[in-house]
This record gives structure tokens, C-alpha cells and sequence, in this order.
């Protein structure tokens, strides 16, 4: 049994055009600040059920206690003072709870010149909730503004790692899927001025994909490789709208950003004895296909 406990805290300056209540533009620099504390614990325990099988299990407690601040500044670490009289500042604070479990299994193999091993797991991941410090609308901030919600995510996780003619050849390959709970998102609502600019909990995601790896080591000093991934995203639910009505009529057909369909990479070093030390060269090229990396695509 293991923890941990962390404090850290942000603070960020932003001179960007802000809305005022009364729903004017104007240039209002703000200041927000972010405390965080984080305490958790974990623990593992591995069994080892069969001289080839293995079991594990895991589970982590985290408990995290954040508190926002933010100030509307008219001049220099002066705060800004509405027409209403109101001041414009706001503290807001939440804390949130997680269990993470996380069960895995592995089997090995051996043979001449071979040896394997096939695994499979499943874990919980958590990302706590928190506050958006580049909500610049000043409504939004002192009225309006709550916690975004955590996310979650459950990730599978099943392959091979093996090696071939006494580890000449090394070939991996794993399989994937993702579920993620109240993913959050950057949204943007164009028809204020300026536009407001906000993160929020937009629904549910699937992410899985193929992941192949290969090295060999033809002969001594010289590796060869290369690695091939694939990825398949979608949202599988919509609680709140991102926005992008105006880019696609059915916002679940939004791609998620960054995650191109193929990922791939070659690569190659050489490796030797020289005046009584080792010289090792080498090169790599990789790619991917095309991805967006905007919400509204």
C-alpha cells in the first residue's frame, strides 16, 4: 500500500475583452487563481495463480479540494467595480470523491528460441472536476459560473508481447478501447461580444484502436523497427451542445481533436565498438493521417 498527498496552485493573468452584466463590450483584464490539494492512496496485489499466470489487482482512493478565484482588475491590482456597485470578484470551492479499481491477468509462453505473453486489463482513470479560467464573460464569472464536472474513463486493454529466434524479433501488438464518462470540451457561443469562450461536460466518448509494433536485430549492432496504430473515435452521447451547430447539423458526428485515424513510424540504428567506446546511429520517420484539431470540424 502506497500514497500520495500534493498541494499546487495557478496563477495566470489574461488581458482579453470581457463582457461586462450590463452586456457591453469592453477590455477588462482579470486575474483567476486556482488552488488545488490532492490526497489519495493505492494499493496492488499481485497473485501469482499458476507457475505461467498472473493476477493483479489495484484500486486508488483520491480525494481533491480545488478552490477558485477570480478578480476583474479596471487598473493594476485594482479590482473592477460594476456600475451597480457591485464588486467584481468571486470565490467558488468543490471537492470530489474517487474509487479507481483496476484488474489485469497474464499468461506466458515459451518454447525454442520464443517466448510470449498475453495480458488483458481493465482500469478506471479519473480527472477530477474543476474551474474554467478563461471564462472571461464577467456575468458568466460572478453569477453564473459552477464546477465542471470529473471525468472518467474505463479503458480495456488486451495483447501479446513476444520474441522470436532467441530475441532476433520482437513483435507487440495490443488492442484498446476507451469509454470516457463527461468528457469536457472547449465551447464557444459566437453570438455574444466578445464571444464567450467556456469549458463544459459535453457528454460521453468511445475511442479504440489497434497498436502493432515490430523490432528485429538482423545482426549485431544493427535494429530495425517500426510502430503502426490505428484510432477509431466517436461521441456516443450528447448532454450539452459544443456549439458547432454551424460546422455540422448532428453534433455527434464531431471527430474528437487529435486523433488521427493512422499513426505510424519507422526507424533504424547502427551500433559498434570504436576506440574503446560504443558510436551508435540512427534515424526515425513517423507520420499521421490527417486530424482536427478544432471542437467544431
Amino acid at each position: 500500500p502506497a500514497g500520495s498527498a500534493g498541494r499546487y496552485r495557478t496563477d495566470d493573468f489574461f488581458a482579453a475583452p470581457s463582457r461586462a452584466a450590463s452586456g457591453t463590450g469592453n477590455w477588462s483584464p482579470y486575474l483567476p487563481r486556482l488552488d488545488t490539494r490532492s490526497i489519495s492512496a493505492f494499493a496492488t496485489l499481485r497473485f501469482a495463480a499458476t507457475a505461467r499466470l498472473t493476477l493483479t489487482a489495484g484500486l486508488r482512493a483520491t480525494h481533491e479540494h480545488k478552490r477558485y478565484a477570480v478578480r476583474f482588475l479596471s487598473a493594476p491590482d485594482v479590482t473592477l467595480v460594476l456600475p451597480d456597485g457591485r464588486v467584481a470578484a468571486r470565490t467558488i470551492a468543490a471537492s470530489w470523491d474517487d474509487l479507481s479499481p483496476k484488474l489485469a491477468a497474464d499468461y506466458r509462453l515459451e518454447g525454442a528460441g520464443w517466448s510470449a505473453m498475453l495480458y488483458a486489463s481493465a482500469a478506471k482513470g479519473f480527472r477530477s472536476g474543476s474551474f474554467d479560467g478563461r471564462a472571461r464573460n464577467i456575468d458568466f464569472a460572478l453569477n453564473r459560473q459552477g464546477p465542471i464536472a470529473p471525468e472518467r474513463v474505463w479503458s480495456y486493454e488486451g495483447g501479446v508481447k513476444s520474441d522470436w529466434f532467441g530475441k532476433r524479433l520482437r513483435v507487440n501488438a495490443t488492442y484498446f478501447v476507451n469509454d470516457y464518462s463527461n468528457i469536457a470540451f472547449s465551447a464557444a457561443r459566437a453570438n455574444t461580444v466578445p464571444p464567450e469562450i467556456f469549458r463544459q461536460n459535453v457528454g460521453d466518448a468511445r475511442i479504440e484502436g489497434l497498436e502493432l509494433e515490430v523490432a528485429a536485430r538482423p545482426f549485431a549492432g544493427l535494429e530495425i523497427g517500426g510502430t503502426l496504430g490505428t484510432l477509431r473515435d466517436r461521441l456516443t452521447r450528447l448532454a450539452a451542445s459544443p456549439g458547432c451547430t454551424a460546422f455540422v447539423p448532428d453534433e455527434r458526428d464531431l471527430d474528437l481533436r487529435f486523433t488521427p485515424d493512422l499513426r505510424y513510424a519507422a526507424r533504424a540504428s547502427y551500433e559498434r565498438a570504436l576506440f574503446g567506446g560504443r558510436v551508435r546511429v540512427g534515424g526515425e520517420w513517423s507520420g499521421a493521417s490527417p486530424y482536427f484539431i478544432a471542437l467544431c470540424n
